[in-house]
């Protein structure tokens, strides 16, 4: 931090909202042109004369409305301190701005536009969070430091994010899609539709990266698929029917959307499976002994108890472990059955004991 510096506080870009309002003037962009609507935004921020201050989201893609709010990145020559991410409302306009280091920008750039696109496990390591920031900037526009911007975006390429997004999202619909066959296997219904529901968003989403019109927030995945098929068509209508169980049961929703992933490519990444997630034991829970028998403590407010078997499964992910590591351990010591260990590791899962981090 600069000598002087400070944090733009929630308190102080309110005292800047009631200056402008004080002055009469409307910043909603029905009622100004909007390049000063972001010119008013990117000085709420009061930011350096080193910083870059840049619009991107939805209204750079032409997605959003005279509501949508304004996504406004703001990336520090250094290390910054204090709140990372600040929403604020101007004049009914809102704006929310997230905090950045240059260093943190470069990272980025540098991981994705050197990673091997063939070495799955490299790319199912990426987090969501990485792949849209580097989206974020590619598509985004300065409000300020206009040079500085222009040459951090010159590290950025469509072509990386496309092929990044569209392998992410394959590997993440074909663990999808095994996670609800598991479940079904084991009569949970609820967590194979829902799992199911995701591996079809994830193919349809891998799809539209293949086809230049990745989106890595997913929030306007039918709006990017009009720009490739129109909303008549069978691909489309059928995209939107896969998106919920209709009149199906679960067994033939299931086969649906593994027919529907066939028909997007998902098959390109058929050598990656829910077996390659890697699994590890949350941070927040820790393992007690009381009387010989395992309990699970977690956030230090709610404690599960564990039989046997289910504790050696729990000594196992100690330290990351793939899936198909423990279904063969399983079975070597003759603990507990490949689907025994499933239903250990989904009820983990869902009491929020286990990360998965392949994915």
């Amino acid at each position: 931090m600069s000598p002087g510096r400070s944090f733009v506080s929630k308190m102080l870009v309110k005292s800047k909202v009631e200056t402008l309002r004080s002055e009469g003037n409307s910043l909603a962009i029905l009622g100004e042109a909007e390049e000063a609507v972001l010119g008013r935004l990117a000085a709420a921020f009061d930011p350096l004369a080193t910083d870059i201050v840049f619009v991107s989201g939805s209204r750079m893609e032409g997605l959003g409305n005279s509501t949508s709010d304004f996504d406004l990145y703001v990336v520090q020559s250094e290390k910054y301190t204090g709140d990372p991410f600040v929403t604020v409302v101007l004049d009914a306009q809102y704006a929310v701005y997230e905090i950045f280091s240059l260093a943190h920008a470069t990272r980025v750039a540098t991981t994705l536009n050197a990673i091997d696109r063939n070495d799955y496990r490299q790319i199912a390591s990426l987090s969501l969070f990485e792949l849209e920031f580097y989206y974020r900037v590619l598509i985004g526009r300065a409000l300020t430091s206009h040079h500085s911007f222009e040459q951090l975006r010159d590290s950025f390429r469509r072509s990386t994010i496309d092929e990044c997004v569209a392998t992410w999202c394959g590997l993440r619909s074909v663990v999808l899609l095994g996670e609800a066959r598991q479940k079904l296997a084991l009569c949970r219904e609820a967590g194979a539709y829902v799992a199911a529901q995701q591996a079809a968003a994830a193919a349809l989403d891998s799809f539209l990266a293949a086809h230049g019109q990745s989106y890595p927030g997913f929030k306007w995945r039918f709006e990017k698929l009009l720009r490739i098929v129109p909303k008549t068509s069978p691909d489309f209508k059928r995209a939107w029917d896969i998106k919920s169980l209709g009149r199906r049961d679960v067994s033939q929703y299931l086969d649906a959307v593994a027919e529907f992933c066939r028909d997007m490519g998902m098959q390109a990444f058929e050598s990656w499976s829910l077996n390659d997630v890697m699994c590890r034991q949350a941070k927040t829970a820790q393992a007690i002994v009381v009387n010989g028998q395992c309990f699970i403590v977690e956030n230090k407010t709610t404690l599960f108890e564990l039989d046997e078997a289910s504790s050696k499964l729990w000594q196992w992910i100690a330290t990351p472990t793939r899936r198909g590591d423990l279904l063969d351990r399983a079975e070597q010591e003759q603990v507990m059955t490949a689907l025994e260990v499933d239903e250990v590791l989904f009820d983990l899962a869902m009491h929020g004991l286990l990360r998965q981090g392949s994915v």
